[in-house]
Parts: structure tokens; sequence; C-alpha cells
């Protein structure tokens, strides 16, 4: 993920590790719920995510955006979909 995101320029690169650390928990938060609806687990790992780490507004909008990069580029959508 990190690659594409350099290779690709999406994102400035002193954020990448930040990107690459949002799909990492994002995946081992799904591994813990099983499969199921994506869209739903994104907003429940994203709400999840706010409460238990107290995050600002931004990290929020940057965990979304990693989530999107990953999930819409690298067909992840279709393995976590039940």
């Amino acid at each position: 993920f990190q690659a594409f995101l350099i290779s690709g320029k999406l994102v400035q690169e002193k954020n990448i590790p930040f990107y690459a650390l949002w799909a990492s928990r994002f995946l081992a938060f799904v591994y813990k719920k099983g499969r199921r609806n994506i869209d739903e687990l994104v907003l429940e790992f994203l709400e999840d995510q706010q409460k238990t780490r107290k995050m600002e507004d931004w990290q929020i909008r940057q965990a979304k955006q990693a989530l999107k990069l990953y999930l819409d580029h690298f067909n992840a959508r279709a393995v976590l979909m039940v």
C-alpha cells in the first residue's frame, strides 16, 4: 500500500506511514468483527477510533481518506464483503 501511495503521489510522503497504519488498523478491526457490509464496517471503525483514541477531526478525515484509497485501489471491497 505504501509503494502504491508513493508511486501515485496520492498523499504527501510524510503522511504515507499514517495511511498504511490506518489500513492496518482497519484490517485488524475487520478480522475481529467478521465479514459484514464494508461501508458499515468503515463507519463503525471510524467511530470506534474516535472514541477509543480521542482523535481530532483531521485524524478522522485522514483515516477515512486512507481507507477509501485502500479499499478502492486494492480490490479489498470484494475480499471483505459478504
